[in-house]
């Protein structure tokens, strides 16, 4: 059995129904594939303190993976920090912001949130996709 540790990242206070949708989903559908077990993800991180209380349920657990999924800006910290403690691939993901045409700002600023930390995770030659 393949074990993916699924990280829900998000900026506290940017929790909103259309992300956490995005998590569940998410999660499901990881769940889904053949021969997968995922660990993690049962609710959105927001700050330091709950990653740090899922990298202790990780290190017991070991994933083979950690996927980490970019709902809005977050923490550049987490993903380096996992990486280097579970010494296991990182998977970036990010999500599309809204459509542009309604006007109006970046909502969620995944895509800046996952070049920053490929940059840190490069720094410090942690793999990562």
């Amino acid at each position: 059995m393949f074990k993916i540790g699924y990280l829900p990242l998000t900026k506290q206070n940017w929790t909103s129904d259309a992300l956490e949708k995005a998590r569940s989903d998410a999660r499901t559908f990881l769940a889904s594939l053949d021969g997968v077990e995922v660990v993690g993800g049962e609710r959105m991180l927001e700050t330091e303190a709950d990653a740090l209380a899922t990298l202790a349920e990780f290190e017991e657990s070991r994933p083979d993976i950690v996927v980490c999924h970019f709902l809005s800006f977050a923490l550049g910290v987490v993903p380096p920090l996992f990486g280097q403690r579970l010494g296991v691939p990182i998977v970036l993901w990010s999500i599309p912001e809204p459509s542009w045409d309604a006007g109006g700002r970046l909502e969620r600023n995944s895509f800046c949130a996952t070049n920053m930390n490929s940059h840190h995770l490069w720094r410090l030659k942690i793999p990562y996709y």
